[in-house]
């Protein structure tokens, strides 16, 4: 059962129709070995572990060699030569022993200290973005994803889906949606003002955009293309773009 449609519901800057798990980004900040292990070739001992090596979490350094002994992995073993089962006790600890939680265990202790400006900083350093696994990226709630619409030119879909296409195929699709006659009367404004910003789009040269694509990414035209059509579509008069 999901929840009944509502416009806050198809928005990720909203709390009703973001994702729970990425809050709506999209994406998460979690560990990363690569960046914690920057040099797989290095001995435990010899500092394989980079967080560990810093003067002031020397402690986590002394129970990571004591837990590894216990595990009977060898400190003096490179990182690379580790077996996957090895590895996963590094990372994840072990039942039992709390003198040393894991890696992961370790980052999430100091994680209470994150309204220190040092700590956030320090904790970053070794996190890189991963797609949110909840949303797959979508940024929105399950609910959300679950309402889908029909269009004769490509079938059934939700909004997310509607948002991975090129302006010019969204605009296709919107067009052909298979709706009753009360449907469309209901849908008539909403089509409409889609629709013209899609056509502003298309007409600025910025077409083969997806809806979905980041702010960040563009190029410096492809923003003022879209700044220019957001104008039009608002209806500016007296103003003159060069």
């Amino acid at each position: 059962e999901h929840r009944p449609p509502e416009p806050n519901l198809f928005s990720f800057n909203s709390p009703v129709g973001a994702c729970p798990d990425c809050s709506g980004f999209g994406h998460n900040l979690e560990l990363d070995e690569a960046l914690v292990v920057p040099d797989p070739t290095k001995t435990l001992k010899g500092g394989a572990i980079d967080p560990f090596t810093k003067p002031s979490f020397s402690e986590w350094q002394k129970d990571l060699f004591r837990f590894a002994e216990r595990q009977g992995i060898a400190i003096t073993k490179r990182y690379s030569e580790l077996t996957p089962a090895q590895r996963k006790l590094l990372w994840e600890g072990a039942p039992g022993h709390y003198s040393f939680p894991g890696i992961r265990g370790c980052f999430s202790d100091l994680a209470r200290y994150k309204y220190k400006l040092h700590v956030r900083v320090f904790i970053r350093r070794y996190q890189s973005q991963t797609v949110c696994l909840t949303c797959r990226g979508a940024r929105l709630t399950p609910d959300a994803l679950a309402v889908k619409l029909d269009s004769k030119s490509g079938g059934k879909k939700n909004i997310a889906e509607i948002l991975d296409l090129p302006v010019e195929e969204a605009l296709e699709w919107s067009r052909d949606l298979s709706l009753s006659a009360r449907e469309s009367k209901i849908a008539k404004d909403v089509r409409d003002q889609v629709e013209r910003r899609f056509s502003f789009l298309g007409e600025v040269g910025v077409g083969y955009l997806t809806l979905s694509r980041r702010a960040k990414t563009l190029a410096g035209g492809e923003i003022q293309r879209i700044n220019l059509a957001n104008q039009l579509g608002n209806g500016v008069c007296g103003t003159l773009y060069i």
